[in-house]
């Protein structure tokens, strides 16, 4: 099973300056792997994943479904690259559909909403981006890992790319985070 969230977005965003605000998400659905490398320090394996969304009104214990999306990725991760078990690597290649509720959701204009710059729009459901990303990590020792990490949206095409909402076709951004590893099995298993 997998699980995701999006947090809530307020109108202090400029693209939906004076629009309602959209509740917190949460998705949850199946997911499977395909390896076609599954050894102890390399994994090479296509990823499925589809979601069902529902809005989370924080004033309320009610929710509304708001669609689904899916997702197709190819990732590569080795754990010992170049044969050292200290520096790990990551690759993901993936691309993403959704529902035309889950695009409208974030990306459709209401009558009232509108402004003169800022059309009224309806999203379709279909293609809505793809993604790049590579991460790099380091064992300093058995508790301690230093993490960075790359990734590469593409908005190119999407189903919702007319939206005026979408201000960017094309976001990088990036991270380096620290793992403190407080207790470990005794018994590791794998996937």
């Amino acid at each position: 099973m997998a699980f995701s969230g999006h947090p809530p977005v307020g109108d202090d965003n400029s693209a939906r300056s004076g629009m309602e605000e959209l509740d917190p998400i949460l998705s949850v659905g199946p997911e499977v792997n395909f390896f076609a490398i599954n050894e102890e320090d390399r994994e090479l394996y296509l990823h499925l994943v589809g979601l069902q969304a529902i809005s989370i009104d924080p004033d309320g214990p009610r929710g509304r479904e708001v669609g689904q999306s899916y997702k197709v990725q190819g990732l590569f991760i080795d754990e010992a690259l170049f044969g050292n078990p200290r520096w790990e690597y990551g690759l993901r290649l993936g691309i993403y559909f959704s529902s035309s509720r889950n695009a409208g959701y974030f990306y459709d204009v209401d009558a009232r909403d509108e402004l003169p710059e800022r059309s009224m729009y309806d999203a379709d459901g279909g293609y809505g981006g793809a993604v790049f990303s590579q991460s790099l990590g380091y064992r300093v020792n058995d508790r301690l890992q230093i993490t960075s990490f790359v990734r590469w949206y593409n908005f190119d095409g999407a189903s919702f790319e007319n939206s005026p909402l979408l201000r960017e076709n094309n976001n990088v951004f990036g991270g380096i985070g620290f793992v403190w590893k407080f207790r470990e099995s005794k018994e590791s298993v794998r996937y």
